[in-house]
């Protein structure tokens, strides 16, 4: 099949993975279908309910010039595998003071 669309599998990089591990390809768990790890989505949440909590400012751990924007990107990665856990993450960026940071 690959080698008819002119690809070549690149051995060392393949792997078996049973029905009962996760399966993760380019970042997704891909076992009933593709959606971001949970350890992602939880470390995501968290750090939205800090935001609220204590204010963006103290969150933004890595000095993120568009603290905000780097958020939204992230709810949107989310969002494109999942829009009930997007609308989670959404409804919680909403409540983040970005006034007083």
């Amino acid at each position: 099949m690959c080698a008819d669309e002119g690809f070549v599998i690149n051995v060392r990089k393949t792997r078996i993975m049973r029905a009962h591990r996760q399966q993760k390809l380019a970042g997704l768990v891909v076992n009933a279908g593709a959606q971001v790890p949970r350890s992602e989505y939880d470390a995501l949440r968290a750090l939205l309910f800090n935001c609220v909590r204590f204010g963006p400012d103290s969150q933004n751990m890595q000095g993120r010039s568009d603290f905000r924007s780097h958020l939204r990107g992230r709810i949107a990665w989310v969002g494109q595998t999942s829009t009930r856990r997007r609308d989670v993450l959404l409804a919680l960026e909403s409540r983040i003071d970005w006034a007083h940071g």
